[in-house]
């Protein structure tokens, strides 16, 4: 009975653990596939729509890529005359830019070799100027208000007769006999004219309209000429004073145009032209630099009356 008892026992243990084995296995693969279906949820398989959208915009991409890429060989080939007037233009602004380094150059060299005459000479200053037209009402008796400066020098000339390189030859030989070498660094000029025209000579009017005509050119050349003349020390004090005529036509201004265009035809000299009214402040100033202002009165009030006398003659 007691080993009976022990089989039963044995048994009944045996068949309990045997279903026990089976629920396991059950269980494990009842997991496994719910861990499957979790996998397949999170991961699902791409679908064949969303392959083909990916498709079409990665061709878009592309697409947009090669028409923004530079493509030299759909370019049209510039023809020959094209190309030569490229190559003609860029050789012109090269050869102009190096014949403004040349001019600079030169008037550098210019300035230098101004400088070391006037200091070889004492360490002079440049010297002013009063170019007088024979035009000007009693002009022989003007040269005698002059200031009794060295460093002013006057230079008459013959309205009729003279040439322009007469009248620039006689400025150079009164600055060569101050200082070889020098320049004026002020010039009066003590001419007749009018509104915006200045009459240098005879028959010979300075005016813009004729300054640009081909006939013009020794005048042109004159004035051009004339600037060089003029000191390149501290050149924006370098000017050249207008008397005798009302050239810049108060009170319009009419006369501007034609000092600014003098000015370009000094260059590279800067010249500046002044013409004030001699009753005003600045037309005392300019007076008071060149004559005696008693005796440039007494010349004035008396222009029209027996000078010789009053100067002693």
């Amino acid at each position: 009975t007691g080993q009976g008892s022990a089989e039963g026992s044995t048994n009944n243990t045996t068949g309990q653990q045997t279903p026990n084995a089976e629920d396991s296995m059950t269980m494990d693969q009842h997991v496994s596939q719910q861990r499957g279906k979790d996998k397949g949820q999170k991961s699902p398989a791409p679908s064949k729509k969303s392959n083909i959208s990916d498709s079409l915009v990665s061709l878009k991409h592309r697409k947009e890529k090669r028409e923004q890429r530079e493509q030299p060989w759909t370019e049209d080939t510039p023809e020959h005359k094209d190309l030569q007037w490229k190559i003609g233009n860029e050789l012109k602004l090269n050869i102009d830019g190096y014949k403004d380094d040349i001019v600079g150059l030169r008037w550098k060299g210019e300035q230098l070799e101004e400088k070391a005459a006037l200091t070889a000479h004492g360490f002079l200053k440049p010297p002013r100027v009063v170019l007088i037209s024979s035009t000007v009402p009693k002009s022989k008796f003007l040269p005698l208000t002059v200031k009794d400066d060295h460093d002013v020098l006057v230079v008459s000339y013959d309205h009729q007769n003279d040439s322009f390189e007469k009248i620039l030859g006689n400025i150079q030989s009164k600055l060569d006999s101050y200082c070889p070498g020098c320049k004026a660094k002020s010039l009066l000029m003590y001419i007749q004219g009018g509104p915006a025209h200045l009459y240098l000579k005879k028959n010979r009017v300075t005016t813009v309209p004729k300054l640009k005509k081909a006939g013009s050119a020794d005048m042109v050349w004159f004035w051009q000429t004339l600037g060089g003349l003029m000191s390149k020390l501290d050149p924006d004090t370098t000017v050249i004073h207008i008397l005798g005529c009302n050239v810049m036509g108060y009170p319009k201004y009419v006369g501007i145009d034609l000092f600014e265009h003098l000015q370009k035809l000094m260059k590279p000299n800067i010249v500046r032209f002044e013409a004030p009214l001699e009753l005003s402040s600045q037309g005392n100033a300019v007076i008071d630099s060149y004559f005696d202002t008693n005796k440039y009165k007494l010349w004035k009030s008396q222009r029209y009356s027996n000078l010789d006398r009053v100067f002693g003659l």
